[in-house]
């Protein structure tokens, strides 16, 4: 959604406070735009870019949640509520498997708390708000489902180590498609693991550890299934009219990306 100050959504799609049995106005205070700023030689730069903005949601005095790619790697973040006050901010956790970032404020929002709910308990067809920071002219009625359930589970290890309590799953560092029910890599992350075993885009990726994959759910599924970073697997690929096996050692993804600034 638009940050403070973009353009606003007209007015026919905007969420209205009679259609909703709580504060509407009170609940969209809580989200705010978030701007940050990545160095240039991190290893997201090159795919993420070096300046990234959206939106994060209050949701304990000070703490807000996020989608965890706009504070990867960041050296300084901005929160900026509705009314326009600046607070600067510092990466307090990131979850690789949900995508879920949780930022520090380092000085008051004095904005309200959003109360976590749950999307198993939301029926199909009941309205939700996408809320953007800014209100209701920058927020969206619409009938969709995100699944903050997943968050609750992992909370206070995020809170408290910066990261869920469990080893990480094994990473690559190759992006895929699908065509035509076949696993085609478009391209590498630049010094991961599939770049270093000279995967190259345009690959066909046949079968992980002998078994066939056909779709990119049943890809990473493999993967993942053969245990934690650092396993090798072993990929069948079709490259140039042959067939050939590669062994990829798995890499931790947090392990090449550069860690928080300290404020």
């Amino acid at each position: 959604m638009a940050s403070v100050g973009g353009s606003k959504v007209s007015t026919a799609v905007q969420p209205k406070p009679e259609d909703y049995d709580y504060d509407l106005d009170r609940a969209l205070a809580s989200v705010v735009s978030l701007h940050s700023i990545v160095p240039a030689d991190a290893f997201t730069a090159e795919t993420l870019g070096t300046e990234r903005g959206g939106n994060a949601v209050l949701i304990r005095e000070n703490v807000a949640l996020t989608i965890g790619y706009l504070i990867m790697e960041a050296e300084s973040i901005w929160l900026t509520t509705n009314e326009g006050k600046v607070v600067p901010g510092h990466v307090l956790a990131y979850d690789q498997e949900t995508g879920f970032g949780l930022v520090q404020a380092l000085g008051r929002l004095d904005l309200p708390v959003l109360a976590l709910g749950r999307a198993s308990a939301t029926p199909v067809g009941e309205r939700v708000v996408v809320a953007g920071a800014g209100g209701r002219q920058h927020s969206v009625d619409l009938n969709m489902n995100v699944p903050i359930d997943l968050l609750q589970p992992i909370l206070d290890d995020l809170l408290t180590l910066g990261r869920p309590n469990h080893p990480p799953r094994p990473w690559l560092g190759l992006y895929a498609t699908e065509i035509e029910d076949k696993i085609v890599i478009v391209g590498l992350a630049n010094r991961g693991p599939a770049d270093r075993a000279d995967l190259r885009a345009g690959d066909i990726v046949l079968a992980v550890a002998g078994t066939e994959v056909s779709d990119l759910a049943g890809l990473f599924r493999r993967i993942w299934s053969l245990g934690r970073a650092g396993v090798e697997v072993p990929l069948l690929v079709y490259r140039d009219g042959r067939t050939f096996e590669v062994r990829v050692p798995s890499g931790d993804r947090n392990r090449f990306l550069k860690g928080p600034s300290l404020h």
